[in-house]
């Protein structure tokens, strides 16, 4: 099991991207009405009051109400279910500032490839190049070959980066034609904790409402719904110090969970938090580490 600890994304690492914002720039000498929404900084705000100006919004909470991640910084922040859309292709460059050495893109939309290019400053020599197929179309019989249609892999972790303090991701999104999406944007450093064991549990935790009324009538209201995942890892004895380090240190901390990266057990990485851990010293040279992880939204 790996797990990426994320670099913590500040505004200034974000060289360039593509993506467009929909909603204006506040600007300190215009007046606003009721319900005019505005990007600044890095968030949407939503005017509450008419006649706005001169308010700014962060600072102005009677005035302004934060409506979440601009566009162009929704795959930045710590949920999945805030994405960051642009026409194909999504293009964006970051310079995390420090060594990081994986990635992982979290809730892709309609994208059929991904390309990630690192290199040694912003205009240094090339260093790291993959490009990713992301069809996930599975076909067990010969109907399914020809009548099946086209899944992409909405999940994407790489965790063989050489490390540069000093590294430029370049990274971008395709699709032949139309709009993609990605919920996620993570860079940082994986720890290997141990090898995950067979006996895995995965699920999501749907918070969606199904009412049933007297007459016996079904409605459905589609909510978000989040991963969970629980796993049982051979964890050496020898590691065992380190491995409680790494995991006192992300507690309530988002990270992006890796159970298994081969491509059919592609469902046990999760973005989120572990709930609880707990090891269990069972032999002379290796314990048994139990981990429940919760996914984000």
């Amino acid at each position: 099991m790996k797990i990426i600890k994320p670099i913590i994304f500040d505004a200034s690492m974000l060289l360039s991207s593509n993506a467009v914002e929909a909603n204006p720039a506040w600007l300190i000498g215009t007046t606003y009405a009721k319900d005019d929404l505005v990007d600044y900084g890095t968030h949407i705000y939503i005017s509450l009051v008419n006649s706005n100006v001169g308010n700014q919004p962060d600072t102005s909470p009677t005035q302004w109400l934060l409506v979440g991640p601009d566009n162009i910084h929704a795959m930045f922040d710590e949920q999945v279910n805030t994405v960051t859309t642009s026409s194909t292709p999504l293009e964006v460059s970051v310079e995390p500032g420090e060594i990081f050495n994986s990635l992982a893109l979290i809730n892709i939309q309609d994208a059929t490839s991904v390309t990630i290019e690192v290199t040694d400053g912003v205009s240094g020599p090339v260093v790291y190049d993959q490009t990713i197929d992301l069809d996930d179309t599975v076909i067990v019989d010969w109907y399914m070959y020809f009548f099946e249609p086209f899944n992409f892999k909405t999940d994407v972790v790489i965790t063989d980066i050489p490390p540069y303090s000093s590294g430029v991701i370049n990274m971008t999104l395709s699709a032949g034609a139309g709009t993609v999406g990605l919920g996620n944007f993570v860079f940082g450093n994986v720890y290997d904790l141990g090898l995950t064991q067979m006996g895995a549990n995965i699920g999501i935790r749907d918070y969606s409402v199904k009412q049933t009324d007297e007459f016996g009538n079904t409605t459905f209201v589609a909510r978000a719904f989040s991963k969970r995942m629980d796993v049982s890892v051979y964890v050496k004895n020898t590691a065992i110090r380190l491995v409680s380090k790494v995991l006192g240190d992300i507690r309530a901390t988002p990270c992006v969970y890796i159970a298994s990266e081969a491509e059919d057990y592609s469902p046990l990485i999760v973005y989120g938090f572990y709930r609880d851990y707990n090891i269990d010293i069972a032999y002379p040279s290796h314990s048994i580490m139990r981990v429940e992880v919760e996914g984000l939204i």
